[in-house]
This record gives structure tokens, sequence and C-alpha cells, in this order.
């Protein structure tokens, strides 16, 4: 089997899970973008529970001194995305009295784009000299459509390998490398190593060598690693181009290593909320790959 493929910084910030914040308009029949803001209220919705939200109303704090003019609403619905909070949104969008700044995953810009729900931030950055080099350059970039920005990144989320070194060792399996953008391990070596990691007692697997899920940020990052995408157009996609040469190439790879890895459910019961501790037992896998 050989599949030398060397990751790329821009491939590895691909893979990356996004959110950004982004500003809102809203669109009346007739009338075009309108601002939701006004001169004297600013509406924030964010889906942050304890300790993120302690950390955001910190950041705010410094607002009322700046602008004592204007009232800033600021509104929570922990738990992320799926747990009401994008029913809240797309709730008050609909009803035309939508937040001035709320956050969004990535997945749902193409969307936001085509029914005009965002404002061009690009003047406002412009006007300002906003320094956007703070942030990785695919993370601005991901949210650049035509010239115009439509997001300001607020989380990257990456994807990234815990193992137990201890068992890499005993099965003089080469390690991952230190930096993420060395070279010298490819995904063949990764491949070998989980051969020499599995272990098992007749028909009985005693010893996983990797954590594989059905958790699509980490499907699509053996996709995008081989050179494949998900669809022709990220903005506004009009084919599904999984049946590409390198789209199959990626998903064969993360296929193959299922025979060596142990499904997501089967995971979660042995400690999927805790996955360096998980590593540290012979019916688990030496090698998990969580997101965040």
């Amino acid at each position: 089997m050989s599949r030398q493929v060397k990751v790329s910084r821009r491939d590895f910030l691909r893979m990356a899970g996004m959110s950004s914040l982004a500003a809102g308009v809203y669109t009346i029949p007739g009338v075009g973008g309108v601002l939701a803001q006004d001169d004297q209220e600013v509406t924030i919705f964010f889906w942050d529970g304890p300790p993120l939200i302690g950390i955001r109303e910190k950041a705010l704090a410094p607002f009322d001194d700046a602008y004592p003019g204007c009232t800033l609403n600021f509104t929570s619905v922990p738990g992320g995305p799926n747990s009401g909070y994008n029913d809240k949104l797309f709730t008050s969008l609909a009803a035309g009295i939508p937040p001035d700044v709320f956050i969004i995953e990535i997945g749902l810009l193409p969307q936001f784009l085509a029914d005009d729900l965002l404002l061009d931030l690009k003047p406002y950055v412009d006007a300002d000299d906003y320094d956007l080099t703070q942030f990785p350059e695919l993370a601005i970039e991901a949210y650049t459509h035509e010239g115009g920005i439509y997001g300001m990144p607020d989380n990257v989320a990456s994807i990234a390998i815990f193992y137990n070194a201890d068992l890499f060792e005993e099965a003089g399996a080469m390690m991952p490398t230190a930096q993420w953008d060395d070279e010298s391990w490819t995904v063949d070596d990764f491949f070998s190593s989980c051969e020499k990691l599995t272990k098992r007692d007749g028909n009985r697997t005693t010893q996983y060598a990797c954590d594989v899920t059905g958790w699509d940020k980490v499907w699509q990052t053996w996709v995008r690693i081989f050179g494949g995408q998900l669809v022709d157009d990220p903005f506004f996609p009009t084919e599904c181009t999984l049946n590409e040469p390198g789209a199959v190439e990626g998903l064969q790879f993360y296929a193959d290593l299922a025979q060596f890895g142990l499904q997501r459910q089967a995971l979660h019961q042995l400690g999927r909320r805790h996955p360096a501790r998980c590593l540290h037992h012979r019916d688990r896998p030496v090698a998990a790959i969580p997101g965040r």
C-alpha cells in the first residue's frame, strides 16, 4: 500500500472546523438589505455556557464606557448550534428582528450569503485599518467572497491526535512527529503504525490502533489530505465531487483504517469525552483523533 501524501500548511488549516462572528443584515421585500441595528441598541447572540460565557462578558464590559448612549444586549444559548441556538437564530431572521452580531458555523455561510443575511465587513475593516494578520490567513479567506468579508473568526477548531507513546514504543511503531507540518511523517507511516499497534487474540481484537469515527470533520480531513473536495464551489455548490479520484482515495484510506479502529459508539462507551484517559487501557484505542 503506497500513499505518500504530505500535508501542507494550507491543507492542514483547511481541515479545521471554523465558526465566525457575523454582522446581520435582513432583507425587506422592495427595500433590500437593511442593517438590523440602530444607534441606541446593539444585540449580540452567542451559544456559550460556562466558563466561556464569563470570558465573553468580560470582553464586552468596556462597551458601556466606550458607547454610553448605546445599550448592549447580550444573550447566549449554552450548548452550541444544535442546542436550540440555531432554531432561535433562524426564527429571529425569519421574523425580521435578527441580532446585530451572531455566531454561525462555516457550513451555513453559503446559505446566508445566498439569502443576503450578512453585512460586508470589509469597508469597516479598511476604515479602521483593522489588523487581520492576528488571525490564520485561511480563517479570513474562508469568510471572504467576491472581495467582501462576511464574518470574523471566533474560533478555529483543530483536529489533533492523542496517542499513547509507551504502546507506540512497545510495538516498534513510528511515533507522530512533534511538528504538524513535518513532512517526514506521511499517511503511509501512520497506516504502518496502525498495523503494528493492532493486537488480536483469535477473532478478538485486544488492542485497537486508533479511533475511527463517522464524525464529518474527521473523514473530510482525509478527503482533503488526498487532494479531494466535497463540492465544486464551497460558496455556491452545484455538484458533489466525492466521486473524483482524490476524494475517493481519501475515503478509501479512511475505510481501510476501520479494520484497525474503533467505531464512534463504542469509543463513546469507553470514555469518548476523555480521549487522553481512554488511551491508557488495553482494550481501548492507542490513538484517538478528537476535534477542538
